[in-house]
């Protein structure tokens, strides 16, 4: 490999082999590489745009804590210890105990003071704020206006997720099944290259909704308790207040339908949904959960899934 990176790892360890490629993000993110370092297996991470940098800072916080640990790093690149591929697990277990690793991070880093590097990834983790204050203009574009009451707790929204004295945590920002393994019945979190200081129910919100979104709502809420319970286990303090979760969610949302006047013109595929129903999707489930702290936005958000759903024909998506 012609890359500084092996350099300095065959300079720390002569007899270091490089292995296969793995799967793992976006192509035009990062690279990922197994290397032998003797008896011991790690996973070189080649990053672009400045994702090492942020991954870096993180798992130098978590010290091996639920994130794989860092054994060496330079500009650009990361190499961690190899944590396999990972063992089966039942999914409500799995959401259980997916939920007692975030709040054992959460619990750890509580008040983190934590000098994030100015680095902002194009990445959905860093653009919540500045959808949510878009989201009237771009649900106008599709007809759907969003003003009086609900055009203020849309701006509530903001408040509560910005409120001074709100606990702030390492949030990892992108949880799903594909960055996570089950490692002696724990599981064990990778790719940190979101990570920055939240508020924690930024990692509640995702972690069950992109889990489950082709399941029916109804088991995506049940998702959420099982996930919640573990949580509380593992974070061993105040419960999540559910109206900052449902800020949470309608942030999500938003971030989801940032681009909505383009996908009202042209839809494209996004893995195993397109990025229309995920658009659907989303509204629906901050519908849902808006409804008690922010009743006239989640009515809003829900008349515009449905209006959405007619209109590109995605009614059995919801």
């Amino acid at each position: 490999m012609d890359n500084p990176a092996w350099a300095a790892i065959r300079d720390r360890w002569p007899a270091a082999e490089l292995g296969e490629p793995l799967s793992g993000g976006p192509a035009d993110r990062s690279e990922l590489h197994r290397v032998l370092l003797g008896d011991q297996r790690a996973v070189l991470k080649i990053s672009r745009g400045g994702g090492a940098t942020i991954e870096r800072a993180a798992l130098r916080v978590l010290a091996g804590r639920v994130g794989p640990l860092l054994l060496a790093d330079g500009p650009g690149w990361l190499l961690t210890e190899d944590l396999g591929s990972g063992e089966r697990m039942a999914p409500e277990a799995w959401l259980g105990a997916l939920g007692a690793a975030v709040g054992e991070v959460h619990r750890a880093t509580r008040g983190l003071s934590w000098n994030q590097p100015a680095v902002e990834l194009d990445h959905v983790a860093f653009r919540w704020r500045r959808a949510l204050l878009a989201l009237p203009g771009g649900l106008a574009s599709a007809g759907i206006a969003i003003g009086g009451k609900a055009e203020g707790q849309l701006r509530r929204v903001v408040h509560e997720l910005e409120r001074p004295g709100q606990p702030r945590v390492l949030s990892h920002g992108d949880l799903c099944p594909e960055n996570t393994l089950v490692v002696g019945g724990r599981v064990r979190i990778l790719d940190w290259e979101a990570a920055g200081p939240r508020h924690p129910a930024f990692d509640v919100y995702p972690s069950t909704a992109r889990w489950l979104r082709a399941r029916p709502r109804e088991w995506t809420l049940n998702a959420e308790s099982l996930f919640l319970a573990g949580w509380e286990t593992g974070f061993q303090g105040p419960p999540l207040a559910p109206r900052a979760v449902a800020a949470t969610a309608v942030a999500w949302a938003a971030v989801a339908a940032h681009n909505l006047p383009a996908r009202v013109r042209l839809d494209a595929p996004a893995g195993d949904y397109t990025h229309r129903e995920r658009i659907v999707r989303a509204l629906a489930g901050a519908a849902d959960r808006a409804a008690e702290g922010y009743p006239a936005l989640a009515a809003q958000l829900a008349r515009a899934s449905e209006r959405l759903a007619r209109t590109w024909e995605l009614d059995d998506v919801r």
